[in-house]
C-alpha cells in the first residue's frame, strides 16, 4: 500500500487544527460583535406611564410644508441618437418651484 511521509501527516494535522480554530472564530465573532453592540445601544428614554406623553404628544404645529426648486431636463434630439448614435443633447429647465404640504 501506500506510505505517508511524516511532513504529508503533520501537514494535513497542522491544517485541520488551524481550519479548526479559524471556524470557531468564524462562529462565535458575530455572536461576540452583536453581543457588544446590543449592550452599548440603549434607549435614552425608558418607555413607562411617567413619560409615556414623551411619546404620545408631538409639540408645535403640525403645518410642515416642504420647498425646493426642481430641475428638469428636455432631451432634444431622440431621433439621431435613435437613428444616427449621435450624443443626446438635454437642455435644462428650471428651477420649478415646488411645494409639498
Amino acid at each position: 500500500m501506500f506510505k505517508t511521509k511524516r511532513s504529508t501527516c503533520c501537514c494535513g494535522g497542522w491544517s485541520l487544527g488551524c481550519g479548526a480554530i479559524l471556524f470557531a472564530i468564524a462562529i462565535t465573532f458575530p455572536i461576540l460583535i452583536n453581543s457588544a453592540v446590543k449592550d452599548n445601544i440603549t434607549p435614552s428614554v425608558a418607555i413607562s406611564k411617567e413619560n409615556e406623553h414623551q411619546w404620545t404628544e408631538i409639540p408645535g404645529p403640525l403645518n410642515i410644508t416642504v420647498d425646493m426648486n426642481i430641475f428638469l431636463y428636455n432631451w432634444t434630439n431622440p431621433d439621431e441618437v435613435l437613428f444616427d448614435g449621435a450624443k443626446p443633447k438635454f437642455v435644462e429647465i428650471g428651477p420649478l418651484p415646488y411645494q409639498n404640504i
